[in-house]
């Protein structure tokens, strides 16, 4: 077992070797933003090739948007979403423990992005995606923008992040402070 877990811990070194001496922790976070990014891209491709959008827009037909709507998609989606920034981070040469960990993050996170909580978390807002701009995702007409899962920063860059993130005719009808539903 000791043998296994040290293979495990030992970077795949294709592309970068040295990404495999960085210290845990550093490699960890590098790992979680580079795994968002390619996510990012992923998602961006899903919603503009067509092909691929009959795939994704499995996930955005759920009546309603919550942490389960996370795992709601067609195979294809999810095998491609969620084996490309893997492969690339191993194919740069990442530690299978930092991309596992980085993938179990993201994963979270998507979890919490589509979750029905209705938490004043705007100031996180200009870096992390939180479940209300997620939810402005999932609205008809404004799913071209916010196409991040932990970091809002790629869709700042790529100029789709929303033009009017407080539009309060596409938020959800909030019931509870904890739950929100659909309109």
């Amino acid at each position: 077992i000791r043998h296994a877990a040290a293979r495990l811990a030992e970077p795949t070194a294709l592309l970068a070797p040295s990404l495999g001496a960085l210290p845990a922790p550093v490699a960890i976070g590098l790992a979680v933003v580079l795994y968002d990014l390619a996510a990012w891209a992923t998602h961006l491709l899903l919603h503009r090739i067509d092909a691929l959008w009959r795939l994704h827009e499995v996930h955005h037909s759920s009546p309603t948007l919550d942490w389960a709507a996370t795992f709601r998609a067609h195979p294809g989606d999810h095998a491609l979403r969620h084996l490309a920034s893997p492969a690339l981070l191993l194919l740069l040469g990442f530690p299978v423990a930092s991309v596992a960990v980085a993938s179990a993050v993201y994963t979270g996170w998507a979890a919490f992005a589509h979750a029905n909580l209705r938490l004043e978390l705007r100031c996180l807002e200009p870096l992390l995606v939180t479940p209300r701009l997620h939810r402005l995702h999932h609205v008809p007409g404004t799913s071209g923008h916010n196409f991040g899962t932990i970091f809002s920063l790629w869709d700042r860059l790529h100029g789709s992040a929303p033009r009017r993130a407080s539009d309060e005719r596409s938020r959800p009808e909030c019931k509870a402070w904890f739950a929100c539903a659909p309109r």
